[in-house]
């Protein structure tokens, strides 16, 4: 499991260096403050917002792999950082750096929804 969490930091560390480039070349490039055509001005915005939301999404998951890694360490890969209950195997195969055991992580989904109309 180590050597999958460790591919899948250096993955996620290589792609937040490609999207923090991008966001760089979209904000800073050649045509940063000059007037363009609306069109080309909402492509420029909705491309820097993707390599943004990509970057951030990355960097949320890496937190989540470096969290794993350590658990690794520790001797403690596996248990739910909530409830300290063992997360099933075949969740952890799925999600290696899954920190939630599913009955913790559907209570803190749902926390997050959104209420329905």
């Amino acid at each position: 499991m180590q050597d999958l969490l460790s591919q899948a930091k250096t993955w996620m560390e290589k792609g937040i260096e490609i999207g923090e480039q991008e966001i760089v070349e979209y904000v800073g490039g050649e045509n940063a403050g000059i007037d363009q055509h609306q069109a080309d001005d909402a492509s420029a915005v909705y491309e820097q917002s993707m390599a943004l939301t990509l970057r951030n999404t990355l960097a949320g998951t890496l937190a989540d792999v470096n969290e794993a890694l350590g658990a690794l360490e520790r001797g403690a890969y596996g248990q739910c950082r909530k409830c300290g209950q063992w997360i099933d195997r075949a969740r952890l195969r799925a999600v290696p750096f899954a920190n939630l055991c599913i009955d913790c992580a559907s209570r803190e989904r749902s926390d997050f929804e959104l209420p329905r109309y």
